[in-house]
């Protein structure tokens, strides 16, 4: 009967251990992305909105301002406040456009975009580079101004960035600004077609943050709270939070097939061991009884 007690007490620890420790069963990966309504717009993870106050689910600086004076989701890039105008999920870029931008024919980038080096943002491919100098003092006079922005004799000139004519711009012009536009909004005419560019906006895609890659990896979401995003990092999972990832004491969520499964592979030499080492018939049914009890139970 030592053999008896000895595979109880075996199966018994091995349950434990593939089902979780301290009462935390292991749950199946979460499937539904977290998301929110804003400014008349669905927004999912690793998107949050930016008004919960105590924590969030999402990656920092993604957080998106929904507020009510019509200018529709806000996202904010080294400070600056820009419209989100198209989110693509399945291939994490997302268009934005300057917030204070006019719609007319000949709106004047208010600023250049700036990304600090580190955000999870980076311009796409689909971009050009444009360099504006506005309101010039002296300038190449064979070079043709944006007349919509021409101030008596000041001039404005935009150039596509590594392309611009050799001149002291910074010192007769009054400002500058490099800013991102889609390629394709502009053709071949800058001074004619800058306004297209600015008004459509640019195009970013955005890559996991470092901290959320062995939580995402494990089926979680990432989340922050409290004063230092990234001190105070969380992973969601069906489970409840977890400090890093979805796994429990180093343990990967098993399917209760692959569950039952370890269990054969794990019991099957202890039952091998009791059976060479029991003569009696009685003690064997009650050890077959003991697995296939514990394996049905595994499966439920």
């Amino acid at each position: 009967m030592a053999s008896l007690f000895h595979l109880f007490l075996y199966i018994t620890l091995l349950h434990t251990s593939i089902n979780g420790f301290n009462g935390h069963s292991i749950k199946p990966p979460i499937t539904a992305r977290p998301y929110f309504s804003c400014g008349g717009g669905v927004f999912r993870y690793p998107f949050w909105h930016q008004d919960q106050p105590s924590g969030y689910c999402g990656y920092p600086g993604f957080g998106i301002s929904c507020g009510g004076d019509g200018s529709g989701p806000v996202l904010r890039l080294s400070g600056d406040a820009y419209s989100i105008m198209k989110i693509n999920y399945s291939e994490n870029t997302l268009t934005l456009r300057y917030v204070d931008i006019n719609n007319g024919s000949c709106p004047r980038a208010p600023h250049g975009v700036t990304l600090d080096n580190s955000s999870a943002f980076s311009y796409t491919a689909r971009n050009n580079m444009l360099r504006f100098f506005y309101n010039c003092t002296l300038y190449p006079p064979s070079l043709p101004s944006m007349e919509c922005l021409r101030h008596g004799t000041k001039r404005s000139y935009v150039f596509i960035v590594g392309a611009v004519p050799e001149f002291d711009w910074s010192g007769y012009c009054e400002t500058t600004a490099t800013v991102p536009v889609i390629e394709k909004s502009v053709g071949g005419d800058l001074v004619d077609d800058f306004g297209r560019g600015i008004r459509e906006g640019f195009e970013l895609t955005w890559r996991s943050d470092g901290g959320c890659r062995s939580c995402e990896d494990s089926g979680g979401f990432c989340g922050y709270g409290g004063g230092d995003l990234h001190r105070n990092f969380f992973c969601f999972c069906s489970g409840g939070r977890r400090s890093s990832n979805c796994h429990n004491n180093g343990m990967e969520y098993r399917s209760p097939y692959s569950r039952s499964l370890l269990f054969i592979s794990e019991a099957r030499p202890i039952l091998i061991f009791s059976q060479c080492n029991t003569r009696s018939h009685l003690t064997l049914s009650l050890l077959n009884f003991l697995l296939y009890f514990l394996l049905l139970f595994l499966l439920l």
